[in-house]
């Protein structure tokens, strides 16, 4: 897998390894599956303000990143035992898996606009605009990695698109 399928498998290894009860549980319901699936969810986040940071790939960094959202999905479910767990995150994560693979002037209309969450879909967007419209991040003089950091501890979403409309208004 992608580096952020290893980053994702190592640091869920590390919790079972440190935290055992916590992923050997193997209650449905209860304070430790309610705490993989907040765990799960938290990582899917992450991992969707970073892809949707990625700018500029061609169709082979497409599929890559079309597959590393797979792998990150299946490792979170498997290592944190969430089986068929459907929350807004595992959703969102495989909607943008699809829309990765989208056409730029396919993705107005899909109904994959449904699943993803507007703070990820703004970002992919710019991901895909002209290297002369720069990023919110730029913007905001932050590298991709503050930027999602920023977007997944702190941004409210009227932050993130009082920074994205204001770099359409220039």
């Amino acid at each position: 897998g992608g580096a952020a399928t290893v980053a994702v498998t190592s640091t869920l290894a590390h919790i079972a390894e440190s935290h055992a009860a916590l992923t050997t549980s193997g209650t449905i319901r209860g304070p430790l599956f309610s705490a993989r699936l907040a765990l799960g969810e938290r990582i899917l986040t992450s991992f969707l303000n970073h892809a949707s940071l990625v700018r500029e790939f061609a169709q082979g960094g497409k599929m890559r990143m079309a597959k590393e959202c797979g792998d990150v999905e299946t490792a979170v479910k498997s290592s944190l035992r969430l089986g068929g767990a459907e929350t807004e995150a595992f959703k969102a994560a495989k909607a943008f898996k699809s829309l990765v693979l989208l056409p730029t002037e396919s993705i107005d209309g899909s109904p994959l606009l449904r699943e993803v969450p507007d703070r990820v879909l703004l970002h992919h967007l710019y991901s895909r605009a002209p290297q002369d419209l720069s990023t919110p991040a730029k913007r905001a003089s932050l590298n991709a990695a503050q930027y999602a950091s920023w977007l997944t501890k702190k941004a409210s979403d009227a932050e993130i698109w009082r920074g994205g409309k204001g770099k359409l208004d220039v």
